[in-house]
């Protein structure tokens, strides 16, 4: 229905804003998938009902997937999140909605990490953190340092395993507002 039509608008909007950070894919690539991505929603679009039938393949799918070792979600590295949900699904944006200061800046960097870790590409989006507040706390937690001897350059810094990471940052209203009304 207009619910499941909307979480593929999403799912398919996150997809293609993700590709375009995909620095070595081939740009004809990146346009087919896509293309091919929102043709499959307005496939989709005439559907007014899933079968069960069709339920029943998509799991299969994801079992098959499953078997080949495929990675479906990635894994937060939070015990309570990872045990009650399945992760973060790839390609997809994650959203933290908080009053100022209660630690969603901190959570999110601290997931982000995790995933760093995994070697998955992250982009960071805050309409609140410039870049000065966020290396300290990104430094500190991704290379487990004091956060006070990195915010005050008491440390040495491994810039070689940084400028590794396929990390970008963003301070941009106007890139949240391209993302939430996604």
């Amino acid at each position: 229905g207009r619910k499941a039509m909307n979480r593929a608008l999403i799912k398919t909007g996150n997809d293609i804003l993700l590709s375009g950070y995909d620095e070595e894919s081939d740009i004809d690539s990146l346009v087919d998938r896509a293309t091919d991505g929102v043709s499959k929603i307005l496939t989709r679009a005439d559907d007014t009902a899933v079968s069960m039938s069709a339920f029943y393949d998509e799991y299969i799918e994801r079992l098959a997937a499953q078997e080949r070792g495929e990675r479906l979600w990635y894994k937060t590295g939070i015990r309570v999140l990872d045990n009650h949900c399945d992760g973060i699904q790839p390609g997809t944006v994650t959203r933290l909605n908080a009053y100022t200061n209660t630690g969603k800046t901190r959570l999110s960097i601290w997931v982000m990490c995790n995933l760093l870790r995994q070697g998955i590409r992250c982009a960071f989006f805050s309409t609140e953190v410039v870049s000065a507040q966020f290396f300290p706390i990104f430094a500190s937690t991704y290379l487990q340092l004091p956060f006070n001897d990195v915010k005050h350059g008491r440390v040495e810094i491994d810039w070689d395993e940084l400028d590794k990471l396929p990390l970008t940052f963003y301070h941009d209203k106007r890139k949240i507002n391209e993302i939430t009304s996604l």
